[in-house]
Formats: C-alpha cells, structure tokens, sequence
C-alpha cells in the first residue's frame, strides 16, 4: 500500500508540472485569453494606449518569454525601468523551467499510463492532483488581490514584480484581471489531467 501511495504522489506532482506547463504553453502560442481581454476589460480606454501598440508591446514580452529566444529583453514603444527589465528576466528563468519540467514529467507520466495501469493509485493520484486548484481557486474567490501577492512572494526573492506604471507602463497593459483568467484556464487543465488518471481504464491482471 505504501508503494502505491508513493506512486501516486509522484504520478500527481509530474501530472500538475505537465498540466502547468501545457496550459501555459497554450496561452503562451495563441495568445487567446489577451485578445479576448484586450476587448472584454477595454485595455485601450483604461490604459490609453492604442490597440496597435498594446498588442505591439506585449507580443514582444511573449516573444523574449519564449524558450527559444535568445535576445535580451526589449519593448519596441513603451518605456521600461532596469528592474523592470531583471523582472522579465526572472519570469523567463521560470517559464523555461516550467517548460523543462513539463516535457520531463510529460514522459514520466506517459510511461506510467501506458504500463501501470492500477486503478487504486490512478484514482488517488487523479484525487491528490485536483487538491491544487481547488486552494488555488478557493483562494482567489476569497481573495484575489492578497493570493496574486503570495503567489509573487513565492516565485520572486525580490519586489520587482511591484511595476510603477509611469517608469513601466506595460502594467497598464497587463490587469490582474487578465491573469486571473490565465490562472482558471491552468487550472482547468489540472482538472483535465486529474480526470485523465482518475477516469483512466483498469488493466490490472485477472486473478487464475
């Protein structure tokens, strides 16, 4: 039994890395959550910048993110700050590993799916993977503002995640609102890949 509940844990950690990673490699590839939030939260009117240079600029960011982009971090038209530069160099140190870890884990749980088929530690590892985004999203139906700081507080040793919209007006361009959204649709792919070990086929082997 321990060594199931072992297997488990392991199976639900690689299935949220690969979860994680999935979900935002989405988001990061087709940009769909901005386009639809550029319009639905009027990021023109409340910023005051236009369209053409809102998707200008954060197209950029998405582009240096990319785990294939070697180039130092830059905005084609909007200004940015030194430790705003380093912020953007720190969350493509994270994106990268999240990317890393997630192909690492995608295998992981592909051979897992594919030769160890038990039911009980599927099951439970399905049930161990759904815990997160159930805080997670508790967390921010409670209290978004105070759970986006805790998160930044784990992920960056430093508060250059705090912009100041006159020296780094890209904030002005990026609500929280709109990684509110990227956060539901991570977690919905955790809840897809729970479903995924949990619902998965039995094939133990029948007993002689």
């Amino acid at each position: 039994m321990f060594k199931k509940i072992f297997v488990a844990l392991a199976l639900s950690v690689a299935m949220l890395i690969v979860s994680i990673a999935l979900g935002l490699g989405i988001i990061h590839l087709t940009d769909f959550i901005y386009y639809i939030d550029i319009e639905a939260l009027d990021i023109p009117a409340n910023s005051g910048y236009s369209r053409d240079v809102i998707l200008e600029n954060y197209n950029a960011v998405m582009d240096y993110l990319s785990p294939f982009n070697t180039e130092e971090f830059h905005l084609p038209s909007m200004a940015y700050s030194p430790t705003g530069a380093v912020h953007f160099e720190e969350c493509k140190v994270i994106f990268n590993a999240i990317y890393l870890w997630g192909a690492i884990g995608f295998v992981f749980v592909a051979l897992m799916l594919l030769f160890y088929r038990d039911r009980f530690t599927r099951r439970l590892a399905g049930i161990l993977t759904l815990c997160l985004p159930l805080v997670a999203g508790g967390a921010m139906a409670v209290d978004f503002d105070t759970t986006f700081v805790i998160f930044h507080k784990l992920l960056f040793n430093n508060m250059n995640w705090i912009f100041d919209p006159r020296f780094d007006p890209i904030i002005s361009v990026l609500p929280q609102e709109f990684f509110m959204h990227c956060g539901i649709f991570i977690a919905v792919c955790i809840v897809i890949g729970a479903l995924i070990l949990f619902l998965g086929k039995k094939n133990d082997k029948k007993k002689t």
